[in-house]
């Protein structure tokens, strides 16, 4: 078995961008802008109806963006469409990107006729109801649970119909209805109630710490940090965030964490004999040794998920070491996560999003 950290002859790559602070209205915008007619013909009838006004209207105000911010929006995009979190890679993944999503070579070549074409003027602030589009139907649900009939019906009228009845069906059965009769009855809401509703939902958000988030992006060199850390130093700075952080980010940040006892839930089984071929033995030894000690099923889980013959001789082997005391124990198996993290990051494993793992 190799050492946890896998070696990569691709060493050149430039620093991570972080995307600007757009809208997720004006970053489509610009992905949009970026890719040649040839391309945008394509996706005709592809594009839903209902969101054709408001792309028109962020095109017509969307302000100058510079070639930095159109790679870091291109990098955000091709990441949220691949599933996989923040995109690494540098020019190489971007070269690739382009190949991909643009027939016709650099999509920059036709930017500066886009930029004419739109006429960009001016910034605009994101409003609440943009806000809103990056919350979980759940989370405002629970928001929402105290809401009159005719808040909720406001709201309902600003979002697009599947998200609101993503909403609408979390709320308690009572309130769903009253809601709907109240939004049958009730077809223009007067800009005042507007207002009102818009105050609400403000006060609201920032109460429970939502406002411009939390999500698995912006808590990710959190995530990422706590995740190399060994269980009690971990647990420490987990405990003094809990105490200065709103719930929500906590709550998020936890669930986005990794350690030796969660991998049953979040490494795929294709994946184990990784980690009994490539890392260092001795590391994964200690780790297994040390996990049995703790009564931790982990090791067991490992074991099951490679050839019969190979972990009959790695428990004969685990079985001969000594007990393992907590400070090496920990160390194993944090250096075991790190190797499965670095792979994660090379795109060689691909571990199962908390979400999935919650439903299995």
């Amino acid at each position: 078995m190799a050492d946890p950290a896998p070696s990569s002859s691709d060493t050149t790559s430039m620093p991570d961008r972080h995307p600007p602070s757009l809208r997720p209205a004006e970053k489509a915008a610009i992905v949009l802008a970026l890719v040649t007619e040839k391309s945008l013909e394509k996706l005709k009838g592809r594009f839903p109806d209902i969101h054709r006004e408001r792309l028109i209207e962020v095109a017509e105000t969307l302000r100058r963006v510079g070639p930095s911010e159109q790679e870091a929006v291109l990098r955000e995009f091709t990441a949220e469409v691949r599933g996989e979190g923040p995109l690494r890679g540098g020019t190489r993944v971007a070269d690739r990107l382009a190949s991909i999503l643009f027939e016709d070579g650099d999509p920059m070549d036709d930017f500066p006729t886009m930029q004419l074409a739109f006429d960009p003027f001016g910034d605009s602030d994101p409003t609440i109801w943009d806000e809103l589009a990056d919350e979980k139907p759940d989370r405002l649900a629970g928001m929402l649970a105290e809401a009159s009939p005719a808040i909720v019906s406001v709201i309902l009228q600003h979002v697009q119909p599947e998200f609101g009845s993503e909403v609408l069906r979390r709320l308690e059965e009572k309130r769903a209805n009253e809601t709907m009769l109240h939004l049958a009855k009730t077809t223009i809401s007067a800009a005042a109630a507007e207002q009102a509703v818009e105050d609400y939902l403000r006060e609201e958000l920032e109460k429970a710490g939502l406002a411009g988030g939390p999500d698995a992006e912006a808590i990710l060199p959190v995530t990422e940090i706590l995740n190399r850390l060994a269980g009690n130093r971990r647990e420490e700075i987990i405990k003094a965030l809990e105490a200065e952080l709103p719930a929500p980010s906590v709550d998020l940040m936890k669930e986005q964490l990794l350690s030796f006892d969660a991998l049953p839930d979040r490494l795929p089984r294709s994946a184990v004999p990784v980690v009994f071929r490539e890392f260092d033995e001795k590391t994964v030894l200690t780790a297994l040794r040390f996990a049995q000690d703790q009564g931790s099923g982990a090791a067991e889980w490992l074991l099951s998920n490679i050839s019969q013959r190979l972990a009959d001789q790695i428990r004969e082997k685990v079985t001969a070491l000594p007990s393992i005391n907590p400070e090496d124990g920990e160390a194993a198996q944090t250096k075991v996560v790190c190797g499965i993290l670095d792979r994660v990051t090379l795109g060689t494993i691909t571990l199962i999003s908390p979400a999935e793992a919650k439903e299995s």
